[in-house]
């Protein structure tokens, strides 16, 4: 039975299939009526572009339409992109690459410009060069000088090269001579140059002749209350010379000696008459007082007060006087017991002030201990 049920659905579908079959699929052909289309040419509606689809349709006489998409057709490319031109379509003029743009080369120097590696183009003009002047230097007598000269402060490239100036050589000017006198010395003559003032040929010392002295003449001799006078002439100048011949005059006379708290005294008199010819008195010079510093006591050493000395004749002008010593300030340091195994001190005593020990502490040993039994238990 069972066979039967499949046998009847696998024949059920063959006869569905073979129904289908027997249908026209002919789109040309209409299924109600059986017409048979006839489309005539094609005809554009939608042009296409280089990069959307187009549509065309064509008719038949019955008024049945069919549209068809026409394929776009793609960019069609001219010459290929440079540094500054891209690529177009040929058709639509849509860019398809755009310029690669200029690669530098070089940086551009004083001379050079930068130009494209690929197309050659001049990118950057050369800069020229920035011109600094060599200043030129002027001729001594005995340096060479140069002219003015130019260099580029850039590249450093010489543009004006400074030339050689030859050096102009000494101006000669004459030092004349100088004659010698009785006491003016002389010299020789002598060469320099006006231009740089450098000695060429220098002047040498010509010693002072000296005077040629004939007889002294006396007029009038000295007297004891005048001086005399002497003189003489150069036989070669012509020149007086005098000489003073003193009067009888002692050397100074001291009565006196000025000091601190006395005037002086003294006088010259003649050798001869033993008037006196000159005296002179002179006041007392005073004291110069030179504080002496106050000492201050210590504990066991007196002090002394404030006192003053002249530090000329040193006289004391104020007397220190003796301040007695303070004493020790006792301080009491406590004795230490001692402990069975530390050692103890004995009471002491030392200054506050000075710090000095009065009493010195005495160590005191230590006591042991004191044993006791514990019973054994």
């Amino acid at each position: 039975m069972k066979n039967l049920l499949m046998l009847i659905m696998v024949l059920c579908l063959i006869f569905t299939v073979l129904l289908s079959c027997d249908k026209t699929t002919d789109p040309n052909i209409d299924e109600t009526t059986n017409h048979i289309h006839e489309y005539g040419m094609w005809e554009v509606i939608n042009k296409p572009t280089c990069t959307q689809e187009g549509v065309q349709e064509h008719s038949c006489a019955c008024g049945k339409k069919e549209q068809e998409k026409i394929k776009a057709p793609g960019h069609t490319p001219d010459k290929e992109a440079n540094c500054t031109s891209s690529q177009n379509c040929t058709v639509c003029g849509e860019m398809i690459t755009a310029a690669n743009g200029h690669v530098p080369g070089a940086a551009a120097t004083c001379t050079s410009a930068q130009n494209c590696t690929v197309c050659g183009v001049e990118l950057v003009a050369a800069k020229g060069h920035t011109e600094v002047i060599s200043e030129a230097v002027v001729p001594t007598c005995t340096e060479t000088g140069l002219t003015e000269g130019k260099y580029c402060s850039v590249c450093n490239e010489i543009l004006v090269v400074q030339q050689t100036v030859v050096p102009n050589g000494h101006t000669e000017v004459v030092d004349s001579a100088i004659a010698a006198t009785c006491t003016m010395s002389g010299r020789t003559e002598g060469k320099h140059c006006s231009a740089c003032n450098e000695i060429l040929v220098a002047q040498q010392t010509i010693a002072a002749i000296g005077h040629i002295e004939g007889e002294w003449v006396v007029d009038p001799n000295a007297t004891c209350p005048h001086n005399g006078y002497k003189y003489i002439q150069c036989t070669n100048c012509g020149e007086i010379l005098k000489e003073e011949l003193p009067k009888h005059e002692s050397d100074w006379v001291v009565i006196l000696e000025q000091s601190c708290i006395s005037e002086g005294y003294r006088y010259t008199q003649c050798t001869l008459c033993f008037e006196i010819l000159r005296q002179e008195r002179k006041s007392a010079l005073g004291h110069s007082e030179i504080v002496d510093a106050a000492v201050f006591p210590t504990c066991t050493d007196t002090g002394l007060t404030e006192g003053k000395h002249c530090s000329v004749c040193n006289e004391v002008l104020i007397s220190q006087q003796t301040v007695a010593a303070k004493g020790h300030a006792e301080v009491v340091d406590a004795a230490v017991a001692a402990t069975c195994t530390t050692t103890g001190l004995t009471e002491g005593k030392h200054c506050s002030v000075c710090n000095e020990v009065l009493i010195t502490q005495q160590t005191v040993a230590a006591k042991g201990h004191a044993e006791v039994v514990d019973a054994a238990v």
